[in-house]
């Protein structure tokens, strides 16, 4: 019975710390989406936020899981699925995948007039799951792809090729 109330003990650890991991990532990511709410508010154009994300000033939304976790409030905040292939053909005819969740956050809260109130609150009931962004990034990725296929016939695409160091 010792070695099963030590393996008991192992497994309550494990899912301890999984449970601590999830719980600062979801906090982290809360947190960084309402500063970068707070941002596009104050400076009320996109093409600003996005120019601060292309120069370095917004490293933490650099990280794609991140940019799936905007892409998921985009659709909590429309009720709607808000990636498809249109909008994956412009990012990738841009060279612009890496900048996907941003742009697509940054225009629905403005071109919908959504206000802090409204971010806030959707932020509160929504658990961003490691699981839910990695399909959210697979969902992404194999459109990446064939709009990539389209646009690679026609000589208009800046490709990524090591899908690994985005995750």
């Amino acid at each position: 019975t010792l070695d099963y109330q030590y393996e008991d003990n192992v497994a309550k650890v494990a899912t301890s710390c999984r449970a601590a991991r999830f719980e600062k990532f979801n906090l982290k990511t809360k947190l960084n989406i309402l500063d970068l709410s707070q941002i596009l508010f104050d400076t009320n154009n996109i093409e600003e936020v996005v120019t601060l994300y292309e120069v370095g000033k917004l490293q933490e939304f650099e990280d794609i899981y991140q940019q799936m976790a905007l892409i998921k409030l985009s659709e909590e905040l429309l009720g709607e699925t808000v990636v498809q292939i249109p909008v994956i053909y412009e990012v990738v005819k841009n060279g612009r995948f890496l900048s996907l969740g941003l742009r697509l956050f940054s225009n629905i809260v403005m071109s919908n007039h959504i206000r802090m109130e409204e971010i806030q609150q959707v932020l509160e009931n929504l658990d961003f799951q490691m699981s839910d962004l990695r399909g959210k990034f697979s969902k992404c990725l194999a459109m990446y792809e064939t709009s990539s296929r389209e646009l690679s016939a026609e000589g208009k695409v800046r490709k990524i090729t090591n899908y690994q160091d985005l995750i």
